[in-house]
């Protein structure tokens, strides 16, 4: 056994085992999408004396001739469901030794992209909805979806809703990318019309506000009818309407209006504007001055506003006018005035620092002094108290009922002055005693002073 292997090898050395020859081509890219372009080059172990020429079958239907080993050759792959052979043909194209790779270059083609846009609603005029409308070709594969929507701002996801702050023009575009790395990209120009709109020449200010409305960006040519609602109860079918009053309501600091305008009576597509028109209502000036103090010298009177609906977010700023005095700011200023009749002119200013809203009003201020009603007459004939007297100075206007002790009525009068003989209305002088009386003031007595009841002893 021994002596048969070393007889081989001397055999081997005797006798050179020819090596074969290896031949190698390759691509810079076997796998991508369509349209690849691909790069061949063609490797030999073999001396260049051995390979008379090489002819390629690239696979996408076309040849490469050229029969030069050291060439790069180049080709471009479309998309195709199967892969593409390769096949290189060695000194002979119909007998010659062919080199083969199978399924050897991968072109995929999974989408082409494509969206449509849609203005979303009227009502949001710059919104718009953006839609997949892509071709698909293969659904083995995920996808990742990229909007750019031409205006700075970008999207994800199969479908958006974009909102364009200004018209203008924008280049929109859809990019989908599939699991294998392939892209497509559709673009599309989109033109934001500008906002069909109302303009108002005041869009705040106290009451009375009156506001002049314009369209804007309404070619008016087209109007055939419209009508305009200005959240006041007035109404208009002008495409340029007159100017409008505005009030505050009475029962709040803030009114707020909305306007809406249809066009051609298509009220889906209303131009509206919520609380457009605000109106800040101006605190009334109204006043009174009240009696605090009284004494036999003075009457000590305190003055404030009798308007209680204020709006907490205003300044307000107060100016108290009342004669012999000077300028006052306070909410509720105090006046002392002399213990004798008197009507002094006065007047009150409110300003809505905050808003520009003010409001004045002026009165007399009546000072009237503290009238003792007396409790005994003796109308006996002596000329002496002989009557029940209250007089105003002719300043105000009195009402007076007296009762007998059983509750009877017993006289009644009306006047400025009150002056009772201790008779009855038809003349019957009534018995002495304790008489009950009801004394009010009809008018000219804003502190009520006049308002008393009590008794008067009636002697004899």
């Amino acid at each position: 056994m021994n002596k048969l292997i070393k007889y081989i090898s001397i055999l081997m050395f005797a006798f050179p085992v020819p090596v074969m020859p290896q031949y190698y081509f390759s691509a810079d890219d076997s796998v991508g999408c369509d349209s690849l372009t691909v790069h061949f080059t063609f490797t030999s172990t073999a001396s260049v004396d051995t390979i008379t020429f090489i002819i390629w079958d690239l696979g996408n239907g076309k040849f490469d001739t050229t029969q030069n080993i050291s060439e790069t050759v180049t080709t471009t792959y479309y998309y195709n469901p199967s892969p593409y052979p390769v096949i290189v043909y060695i000194n002979d194209l119909d007998n010659g030794e062919p080199f083969i790779k199978d399924n050897y270059i991968h072109v995929h083609h999974s989408v082409t992209a494509d969206f449509t846009v849609k203005d979303t609603s009227q009502l949001a005029p710059f919104s718009y909805s953006f839609s997949d409308a892509s071709l698909y070709f293969d659904n083995s594969t995920t996808f990742t979806y990229g909007w750019d929507f031409g205006d700075g701002n970008t999207g994800t996801g199969m479908n958006a809703v974009h909102t364009y702050a200004s018209d203008g023009t924008y280049n929109a575009s859809l990019s989908i990318v599939d699991g294998y790395g392939c892209t497509s990209t559709s673009s599309q120009s989109i033109t934001v019309n500008p906002l069909a709109d109302i303009t108002a020449s005041l869009t705040e200010g106290c009451d009375s506000l009156r506001v002049k409305f314009n369209l804007i960006d309404v070619d008016t040519d087209t109007i055939s009818s419209i009508s305009w609602d200005f959240g006041n109860g007035q109404t208009s079918n002008n495409p340029d309407p007159d100017t409008v009053l505005y009030m505050a309501d009475d029962e709040q600091p803030v009114s707020y209006f909305s306007i809406r305008v249809i066009i051609n009576g298509d009220s889906e597509n209303a131009i509206q504007k919520t609380n457009l028109i605000t109106v800040h209502r101006s605190v009334k000036a109204i006043f009174e001055c009240k009696d605090t103090i009284v004494t036999s010298n003075s009457i000590i009177k305190v003055c404030y506003n009798l308007d209680p609906l204020f709006d907490t977010s205003a300044i307000y700023e107060f100016e108290w006018n009342v004669e012999g005095f000077e300028t006052n700011d306070d909410v509720r200023p105090v006046y002392t005035f002399a213990n004798s009749y008197d009507t002094v002119p006065a007047s009150l200013t409110i300003r809505d620092l905050t808003y520009g809203c003010s409001d004045s009003s002026s009165q007399m201020i009546i000072v009237m002094p503290e009238t003792p009603v007396q409790n005994v007459f003796t109308p006996n004939g002596d000329g002496i108290n002989e009557y029940f007297i209250i007089s105003t100075g002719g300043t105000v206007h009195l009402q007076i009922k007296i009762f007998s002790r059983s509750g009877l009525l017993v006289y009644q009068s009306e006047g400025t002055e009150i002056v009772w003989d201790g008779k009855s209305p038809s003349g019957v002088e009534l018995a002495p005693g304790i008489y009950y009386y009801v004394l009010s003031s009809i008018s000219g007595d804003p502190d009520g002073k006049y308002n008393k009841t009590g008794f008067v002893y009636l002697l004899k």
